[in-house]
């Protein structure tokens, strides 16, 4: 092929550039095909892409084709040219329209030679490459077909290549995400401690100033009562401290470093001895060595369910069940409580943050959270995470650990 062949070639596609095309020029399978029309002198084509699901081929690229068959080609696996290309996986080099397998589309009439070739990957078709001369051009030769099946292999590499990248950007997107909901969770974490803190502790602390004042004023007038209201201060000092404690030890119970078991042993004991509720916790299967953020995590699941028991749930009984099988920790905490109808559940609610909250860290393991209720049903919330991203690179059992109350 000399010069003033490619040149002419050339200025035939231009000519008809000024119709509608599919891609953008920067595209690597656009690149791949203005290539590919050079390489085998066609005036037009298409890069069509398999959607597996729906059986049919879309354009993902094209050059030199009417604006209406780019806009409109949706064939099915076996209903075109491409249709039976992709589904036979059969080259096809076209060139009497009457010798073709199925009938030509509508509006290709002017094509007088095609190449249809199927783009395979990792063994499977991903696409077609289509290939097409006007009516008063050479047709296609064997040799044009050997070069497409060169390009179609071309195409297949960046098929791959650009569903990867989009894979990766996902995952990236995703992250993001998974992210902006962590530090969420975080501030809104922050908001609950500083709640908790001044409607109890500082509201506390506030009232003793106010109580160690009068008994300042009352020591020169009745000596015996600013006894009395110091004993009371003391007993209700005592309390506060108690509580700030507890506030400490649920930021980040130290009895954590012990393992995940006794630190639910000792938080589900805890729960119900402060709330009344009648609560038990089971733990079946192996006890793997979990990383330290992945225990902490489990955790902070358990202790947000239990906190939507005690504030919501009005239950006498709740049974905390984690189970280790089949490559994975499950987690189930259900109550016997009120219920709920899951449908009117709002993100902007109490219990509803704390749903949100809960399958936000199962997402950040790399599982899932189910939550199971109805109105006067009880609530079951339910989380599965993958052991594999939960152990340490050298997992190693706990001893054996009594089962918690029952």
């Amino acid at each position: 092929m000399d010069f003033s062949e490619v040149r002419e070639r050339s200025a035939a596609r231009e000519a008809s550039g000024a119709e509608r095309e599919r891609a953008t020029t920067g595209s690597p399978l656009q690149r791949l095909l203005d290539a590919a029309l050079t390489i085998t002198g066609a005036t037009s084509g298409s890069v069509m892409l398999l959607d597996t699901e729906a059986a049919r081929l879309s354009v993902a690229a094209a050059r030199g084709l009417d604006d209406r068959i780019v806009r409109n080609a949706r064939p099915k696996l076996g209903a075109s040219v491409a249709g039976w290309v992709a589904a036979t996986g059969e080259p096809l080099l076209l060139g009497d329209p009457h010798a073709m397998p199925i009938p030509r589309s509508p509006g290709r009439e002017d094509v007088g030679s095609s190449l249809c070739l199927p783009v395979r990957g990792r063994g499977q078709i991903l696409g077609v490459l289509n290939l097409n001369r006007g009516g008063q051009t050479r047709q296609f030769s064997e040799e044009d077909l050997q070069r497409g099946l060169v390009l179609a292999a071309v195409a297949s590499t960046l098929i791959e290549l650009t569903r990867h990248a989009d894979q990766l950007q996902e995952a990236r997107r995703q992250v993001e995400r998974f992210r902006l909901e962590l530090i969420n969770a975080r501030e809104d974490e922050r908001r609950r401690i500083a709640r908790e803190l001044h409607d109890n502790a500082l509201q506390s602390l506030a009232d003793f100033i106010w109580q160690l004042t009068a008994c300042k004023r009352l020591l020169t007038v009745d000596p015996p009562r600013v006894r009395g209201e110091l004993r009371r201060l003391t007993r209700s000092l005592r309390s506060t401290i108690k509580e700030i404690r507890e506030i400490c030890q649920d930021l980040r119970p130290t009895i954590l470093e012990e393992g995940l078991l006794p630190a639910l042993q000792a938080y589900v004991a805890e729960f119900a001895r402060r709330t009344g509720v009648a609560a038990s916790l089971q733990w079946t299967g192996d006890q793997p060595r979990l990383r330290p953020e992945v225990e902490s995590s489990l955790f902070r699941i358990i202790q947000e369910a239990l906190n939507n028991v005690r504030k919501h749930a009005r239950a006498r009984k709740v049974r905390v069940h984690i189970a280790v099988r089949g490559g994975r920790l499950r987690v189930r905490v259900a109550d016997d409580g009120v219920g709920f109808d899951p449908r009117v559940l709002s993100r902007a609610s109490s219990r509803g943050l704390g749903v949100a909250n809960i399958r936000d860290r199962a997402q950040l393991l790399g599982g899932e959270c189910m939550v199971t209720t109805a109105p006067g049903q009880g609530t079951r919330v339910s989380v599965g995470i993958p052991l594999d991203a939960a152990s340490p690179s050298a997992p190693a059992p706990r001893p054996g650990q009594p089962e918690g109350p029952q």
